[in-house]
């Protein structure tokens, strides 16, 4: 029963966290698992790269590489804290 919440709030939270990130311009499936408290400050302070006019595309292809990759980075981090905490609950070691 635990395992079966987590996941779907895992998936519930990601599926959120990813459309956000898209509507600001940046990769679905880059921030789709770094719903983490961490991913969610982050997704909030990076800039809007579609609405922002002073932007040159190239200065706009950079903000949006790196931070899609800074979502791969939480991603990873979000979900080995999350499935460490997940087998601790469980008991498992």
């Amino acid at each position: 029963m635990v395992l079966l919440f987590f996941v779907a709030l895992t998936f519930g939270l990601g599926v959120l966290m990813a459309r956000f990130a898209e509507s600001k311009g940046y990769g679905f499936w880059n921030w789709f698992f770094a719903s983490s408290l961490l991913g969610i400050i982050w997704l909030v302070v990076i800039p809007n790269v579609k609405t922002s006019e002073n932007l040159t595309a190239e200065e706009a292809a950079k903000k949006v590489q790196s931070s899609n990759i800074a979502g791969i980075i939480l991603s990873v981090i979000g979900q080995a804290f999350a499935l460490l905490q997940l087998s601790s609950a469980l008991g498992m070691k």
